[in-house]
């Protein structure tokens, strides 16, 4: 038999040529288009099925070679960085290709290095002070790990874990490594239960069915989120305390839905206890538009005497309004009318006027929180229960939904993507405490509700334009109101604030993130035959269709009306990384649409090259899209795929411990040797960096002024006049030492700026640069502040290259410019 995809993959080697002169899309793109020296095509399926079949043994080699470190198995995703959900893929992909050494070394690893239980020290970057966490210790997976070659790693000169508290004032682009992101954890239990089914469970850490059922509990009880749609009124529950103060005594019962407090007859250890002291709560749903919403706030207090309460609520700018409440022995339901609620005011800690418009609480404010104060009086005790909040109008029939959050702090924005509908029936039969199969149904009901037209989705980093679901299409991020699904826009504060680099999302889109939902679909109807899941294929599958038919392609982002979004956001037609085809396959292979699974898989092969579809080299995430999609393939015709040799396959016997010596521990101060936790010093990481020469004379070619100055040759001054788009030429770079980024710092920046950031941008030749580690609007770097470094990767870019700077003309700012190895 002739390999025609070998002899294919030796011909391109031979010659090829960069995407502007032979590629698809539009600027963007950082791939390569091979000339076809050979004519390859698939001209059956039975063809197609042969090819699948050597073709994912090859996938699945390339990537451990390129992402899973050999020594250890720690997983490598994006900038250094390990995920959850990096390690969630590999451990899936592992049992799929029957591949239990890679399998038991990514889920030591793991186990030894994200596992919160597991964990002995994390690096708390507020105090930069290291340290064994004491909150949150539980079966789940801290969700970031950063390498020593990670952004996070050379600005605090430690690797591991890095725990976070999200500061307004510095929010740059940090999240909290230690938080969970439970579509990995969900993705890691569930591979855990598949490989019991392949190959059994031992002791230790190969106990996986064990450490299955360690983990899914853990993930309903801090993830899984119930509330209340709909109805006259809304049910509040208490949830942690406030400030912990040790002058009072408080318990929680009743599942939130009481507080116990017990003020202790001892002087306060801070004298501002003497005034307040309280316990948060919050509706496990967004509060939104509160202030036109509802009529009033009532509660039961029982009191043991007469005493001073508050009720208070926080906006999205830690803005606090309420009402005073003067107690009496004995029960008091007590009704506080909207009207009566109004703001504080810090400085006096006393209340304006609720008639005056600034006092009261605006129509369009999102609550975040409620609070119950008390004064803080010696030998009283409070036990506060039925807090509801009254409608002003009865908003449907009322009804319990539950839901998986974003997070294990339960927020009400979440991810349609991360639902599994296949791990929920498999945790049903493992986990008969907790009802999975009722959360598999309400998550169904909620994809159904977020594909409603009538939902509005807003553009929250572009034209601010609403767009509703061609009702197929859910949108990346979504949040829960009282009533019902809503854009996460204006609903969670940090994507309507456009401060944090990390969180300010694309709400309108349907790209990276919303698309994985089909995929798992797939997997599902391919496994278990649901017509939830079939349904929902089916409407993805129609919008596919049409998409191929009118495109020849799948690209990776949409608006959720199906149209492509402006300037490439979100690297919609960047066919180098075709993520969006890959997701497609899978949703044709699960209709058993047989004629455009084979089209999609002949435009996937044109870009592939030794066990890799993706221009990119390491390219992370598309490339475990496209392998899970060839596994549905794989699953849905029953292909014969060669397995890993089990020769050698069982490193330890299923009847010992693993031991600590047999696959070690990373060596980082996150987990040093169980005998000793040493103090050691920051890392120091010594980076070889050659200036870039700028031009002496730059110009501005925009007919609104710009001044470029040149202060030393690769520093650059720039003064702005204007809030129009300038773009012009700086330098001609020579990478002739082969260098791997561009690095960019803000030496000094200042002025006013749109989306309320700092913007710049940079081209390379006909391609703008997209940093992963800033927010960018229109293709643009926003958020920065003196002092910031940003790192432009060169792979894939000529030696020689012309750099232009993109800039909004309303800046000034100095940037200083570098080659770094």
């Amino acid at each position: 038999m002739v390999d025609k995809a070998g002899i294919q993959n030796k011909a391109v080697d031979l010659l090829w040529l960069y995407r502007n002169n032979f590629g698809h899309g539009k600027a963007g793109n950082v791939q390569r288009k091979y000339i076809q020296l050979v004519d390859f095509k698939i001209t059956s399926f039975d063809d197609l099925v042969k090819d699948v079949a050597q073709i994912i043994p090859e996938v699945w080699e390339y990537y451990k070679s390129r992402k899973v470190e050999a020594a250890t198995g720690r997983p490598v995703g994006d900038n250094d960085y390990t995920f959850s959900e990096t390690v969630s893929y590999v451990l899936f992909r592992a049992v799929s290709n029957g591949d239990r050494v890679a399998f038991d070394k990514t889920w030591q690893w793991a186990y030894n290095n994200l596992l919160r239980s597991n964990l002995r020290e994390v690096y708390f970057a507020n105090d930069k002070r290291k340290g064994r966490p004491t909150e949150r210790v539980n079966n789940l997976f801290s969700w970031r790990f950063a390498g020593a070659n990670s952004p996070f790693a050379r600005q605090t000169g430690y690797t591991g874990i890095i725990n976070y508290k999200w500061d307004e004032d510095h929010p740059a682009a940090w999240f909290d490594g230690y938080d969970a992101a439970p579509d990995g954890d969900v993705l890691i239990a569930y591979s855990l239960l598949l490989a019991d089914q392949k190959w059994g469970s031992g002791r230790g850490a190969q106990d996986y069915k064990g450490w299955a059922a360690k983990i899914i509990p853990d993930i309903w009880e801090n993830c899984v989120v119930k509330g209340q749609l709909g109805g006259s009124a809304v049910p509040l529950k208490f949830e942690n305390i406030w400030d912990n103060n040790e002058n009072a005594d408080y318990r929680i019962l009743n599942n939130g839905q009481q507080l116990e407090i017990t003020y202790l007859n001892k002087e306060p250890d801070n004298p501002r206890h003497n005034k307040h002291s309280g316990i948060w709560g919050r509706s496990n749903l967004g509060l939104k538009n509160f202030g036109e919403t509802y009529d009033s706030i009532t509660l039961k207090i029982n009191s043991d005497r007469n005493c001073l309460s508050e009720i208070l609520f926080q906006v999205d700018k830690n803005e606090d309004y309420g009402a005073e409440v003067q107690l009496k022995l004995g029960e008091n339901v007590i009704q506080i009318p909207m009207a009566k609620i109004s703001k504080r005011n810090h400085d006096s800690w006393k209340y304006e006027d609720a008639n005056e418009e600034h006092g009261r609480i605006p129509n369009n404010t999102t609550i975040a929180n409620f609070a119950i104060q008390c004064r803080d009086l010696k030998n009283t005790k409070l036990i506060v229960s039925d807090v509801w909040l009254q409608r002003k109008q009865q908003s449907g029939r009322a009804e319990e939904r539950y839901y998986l959050s974003s997070n294990d702090k339960r927020d009400i924005v979440f991810n349609l993507s991360y639902f599994m509908p296949f791990a929920y029936k498999a945790f049903a039969t493992e986990d008969k405490d907790h009802d999975w199969l009722r959360l598999f149904d309400d998550s169904y009901k909620t994809i159904d509700d977020a594909l409603n037209p009538r939902v509005m989705y807003k553009d929250s980093r572009g034209d601010q334009r609403v767009y509703h679901s061609n009702g197929a299409l859910v949108p990346d991020w979504n949040a829960f109101t009282v009533d019902g699904i809503a854009s996460a826009y204006g609903t969670w504060p940090s994507f309507s604030a456009g401060t944090i680099a990390d969180s300010v999302q694309d709400t309108n889109l349907s790209s990276w993130d919303a698309m994985r939902v089909y995929l798992w679909a797939a997997y599902d109807y391919v496994q278990t035959g649901d017509t939830k899941s079939k349904a929902l294929l089916e409407k993805a599958g129609r919008f596919f269709t049409q998409q191929l038919n009118t495109n020849n392609w799948i690209a990776n982002a949409y608006n959720v009306d199906g149209t492509l979004p402006p300037n490439n956001r979100r690297g919609a037609l960047d066919k180098g990384t075709p993520f969006g085809m890959g997701i497609a396959l899978g949703v044709f292979a699960a209709l058993d649409d047989k004629a455009n699974a084979m089209r999609v898989y002949s435009l996937l092969k044109e870009n592939y090259k030794d066990g890799n579809f993706c221009a990119e080299t390491n390219d992370y995430f598309t490339s475990n899209i496209i392998a899970f999609a060839l596994d549905i393939f794989r699953q849905k015709y029953g292909v014969t795929v060669p397995q890993i040799s089990v020769s050698g396959n069982n490193p330890v016997p299923l009847s010992s411990a693993v031991p600590q010596t047999g696959l070690p521990r990373q060596s980082t101060p996150v987990n040093p040797p169980r005998e000793t936790i040493p103090v050691q010093p920051p890392v120091s990481v010594t980076v070889a960096r050659n200036p870039v020469t700028l031009r002496q004379e730059i110009t501005s070619v925009w007919k609104k002024p710009v001044t470029y100055t040149v202060t030393s040759p690769n520093i650059l001054a720039v003064r702005g006049q204007s809030s129009d788009l300038d773009e012009t030429s700086i330098a001609v770079i020579n990478n002739t030492n082969g260098a791997k980024y561009l690095v960019v710092k803000a030496r000094s920046i200042s002025g006013d700026f749109p989306w309320g950031g700092q913007v710049f941008g940079l081209k390379i030749n006909n391609l703008v640069v997209e940093p992963e580690n800033f927010e960018l609007a229109n293709n643009m770097v926003t958020g920065l502040q003196a002092g910031d470094e940003v790192r432009f990767p060169l792979a894939g870019v000529d030696n020689n290259f012309d750099l232009k700077l993109r800039n909004y003309t309303g800046a000034n700012f100095e940037l200083e410019f570098w080659l770094e190895q």
